[in-house]
């Protein structure tokens, strides 16, 4: 397989991977993540108020897009865009410091999923 379809195969499964959480229990997801990042960035509490509604958003537009009736690839498109999105908001409310552990946590997050994804296989 190429870079690129692998890519696209462990883009999926991450996507996959978030939907069906938040789909099953995206209230509580929603708070899990938020402690997670209040703990890791720690943030205020007007910061949390924003972060919360920033993940809020995602996950329900996260829905909305899996459960399309869009290609796979227009899915795929449209999750990135979603998410980059969802990073520029992040952006506007945590300080530099904060978006960078914010940043380098969702890097690290995707690198336990894909290590997951192969002890699968």
């Amino acid at each position: 397989m190429t870079n690129m379809v692998k890519r696209m195969i462990v883009f999926l499964g991450l996507i996959a991977l978030v939907t069906f959480s938040t789909m099953a229990v995206s209230e509580d997801r929603g708070s899990e993540v938020v402690a997670e990042l209040s703990k890791e960035l720690d943030l205020t509490d007007s910061q949390i108020e924003s972060v919360i509604e920033i993940m809020d958003n995602n996950f329900s537009e996260m829905e909305v897009i899996m459960s399309s009736e869009d290609s796979r690839f227009k899915k795929i498109r449209s999750l990135r865009s979603q998410k980059n999105n969802k990073n520029e908001a992040m952006e506007e409310v945590l300080n530099d410091e904060q978006y960078e552990k914010y940043i380098a946590l969702m890097k690290e997050k995707r690198e336990e999923f894909k290590a997951s994804r192969k002890k699968q296989k």
